[in-house]
């Protein structure tokens, strides 16, 4: 919960930082190239699931 929370509030100032003020400081982190300094190294895969619907 703590990791979440530490996540959500880096990506949000981050957000702020850059459109609020100019900062481009955080602009990696923003596109993806960085990940948050609390997430854990897990795999860059996502995956797709198609469900047939009923």
């Amino acid at each position: 919960m703590i990791t979440r929370r530490r996540t959500a509030t880096s990506c949000t100032v981050a957000f702020f930082r850059r459109y609020l003020m100019g900062d481009t400081s955080a602009e990696a982190l923003l596109t993806g190239r960085e990940k948050p300094p609390d997430v854990p190294d897990v795999p860059d895969v996502v995956k797709v699931e198609y469900v047939k619907p009923h």
